[in-house]
């Protein structure tokens, strides 16, 4: 914990389970000013340290890191395990509607491709 910390400051939201994890956030709001907690923490604390669980993001937030540590159940001094999830949500928010629109565009141009060979297809219709 001491490294992350060095490196990332203190986090705005620090959370322990007895002796078995310590969770770690470090919350930002979409001008990179850290976010206190209570104030709007809980809507920007929506990215996992685990990359197989589930994420969600806003453009209302900046930069998140999360880390989970798991303490050796041998000796809580010493880690046994260190996830770490950090993204800015708010430029991964804007890739992801950036990148809905293009597919949209790119799915209107397939349609109207369609209708415009099928009218010169359709022309060679005989009745």
């Amino acid at each position: 914990m001491p490294a992350l910390v060095k490196k990332y400051g203190a986090p705005q939201i620090q959370q322990q389970h007895a002796n078995n994890w310590l969770r770690l956030d470090w919350l930002q709001d979409a001008s990179g000013a850290a976010i206190e907690q209570g104030r709007r923490g809980p809507q920007c604390r929506t990215i996992s340290p685990r990359g197989n669980e589930s994420h969600s993001w806003s453009d209302a937030c900046g930069l998140t890191i999360t880390a989970l540590i798991v303490l050796n159940p041998e000796n809580p001094q010493l880690a046994s395990e260190l996830n770490v999830g950090m993204v800015n949500q708010r430029e991964l928010y804007r890739a992801g509607t950036s990148l809905q629109a293009q597919l949209e565009a790119m799915e209107q141009q397939r349609r109207q491709q369609e209708v415009d060979q099928s009218k010169s297809v359709g022309s060679k219709v005989k009745l």
